[in-house]
């Protein structure tokens, strides 16, 4: 495996550090370790950070990684699926960051993914009032997908399988 600088931006996706990939305040809180040792690891949370970029960039403003990597020590002590996209760095959890004086919402960053890149599955995650994130994914193999789907505050099921267009109605929001 090649030496990962965690200070490094991930190339293609500048406004990304590699350590946002792989932070975790559940890790750090229980000491469990969250850098993977597999370069096919690191390749994929690349990858899904330049499609993370391709946002950041239109939209100018930050996007914020709340959960990239999980091992499985982390993935288990947060309750994670054992089929997630996270253990194996396919996935990124985002959400807009604080200075948004554009009024940009995590709506608008689903939005804009969906129509302009290639995604394994792409989820809006406990929305309520302009809050909640976005998981997106990309897996080797399965970059067109496009599996769609979203999950409301306080509602355990994520509804998958769903056109951009129905999910965009189930939040009642004009497309």
């Amino acid at each position: 495996m090649r030496q990962v600088n965690l200070h490094d931006a991930v190339p293609g996706a500048p406004n990304f550090k590699r350590a946002e990939l792989v932070a975790s305040a559940t890790a750090r809180a229980r000491n469990i370790s969250n850098i993977p040792t597999e370069q096919r690891i690191w390749d994929n949370l690349e990858r899904v950070a330049r499609i993370a970029q391709i946002a950041r960039s239109h939209f100018g403003i930050a996007l914020t990684i709340t959960s990239g990597y999980r091992s499985p020590a982390l993935n288990a002590a947060v309750g994670g699926s054992p089929t997630s996209h996270h253990g194996h760095g396919h996935a990124l959890d985002i959400i807009v960051g604080s200075r948004n004086p554009a009024g940009i919402t995590i709506v608008d960053v689903f939005s804009y993914i969906h129509a302009n890149s290639v995604y394994t599955e792409l989820l809006l995650e406990e929305i309520c009032m302009g809050g909640g994130w976005v998981h997106l994914a990309v897996a080797p193999g399965r970059e067109r997908e496009n599996q769609i789907g979203y999950k409301l505050k306080g509602q355990g099921v994520v509804k998958v399988g769903m056109t951009f267009g129905k999910v965009m109605e189930a939040l009642g929001v004009r497309v």
